[in-house]
């Protein structure tokens, strides 16, 4: 991969985490306790959502961002149930699903999927884990599929 590809690869990878965390962030500044968004596209698989009392227009300095985390490379959307974010990403260790707080960021739990391994098309997963009951999913770029709790990540 030529140095500017890897670039623009970082740049759109910073970007969907900055959207992926703000995004999600107004969903669950007034969604009520038990509002989902178990996976890919939401709980009616479409990309859209029932809630109601969303922005209609954007601040002009953009939307109030509730936390921000360095997470790594990849290409995994956010899955939210109740007041948890969960998500995968990959760095030099590693590939992981991991599981965070909705409301200040602080990571619950960090499973490792697989080993990292560098890709023509960009580092890290493609897929977005899917919670089903108490088991969050989550299938790593080369295939390998974990089932762990979503409480603990066992």
């Amino acid at each position: 991969m030529t140095e500017r590809r890897k670039t623009v690869v970082r740049l759109l990878s910073a970007a969907t985490l900055v959207a992926a965390i703000t995004i999600p962030g107004l969903y669950l500044l007034g969604a009520p306790e038990d509002t989902t968004w178990p996976s890919y596209r939401g709980p009616g698989l479409d990309g859209i959502s029932s809630q109601t009392g969303l922005l209609k227009t954007w601040p002009e300095a953009g939307p109030k961002v509730l936390w921000k985390t360095p997470l790594g490379g990849g290409y995994s959307g956010i899955t939210i149930v109740g007041k948890h974010v969960y998500t995968m990403y990959s760095t030099t260790d590693g590939e992981f699903v991991a599981c965070f707080n909705g409301a200040d960021g602080v990571e619950l739990w960090r499973v490792r999927l697989d080993d990292n391994r560098p890709d023509q098309f960009g580092d890290g997963p493609r897929s977005t884990p899917t919670l089903d009951g108490d088991t969050v999913y989550a299938l790593g770029a080369r295939g390998i599929l974990m089932a762990v709790k979503a409480d603990t990540g066992a």
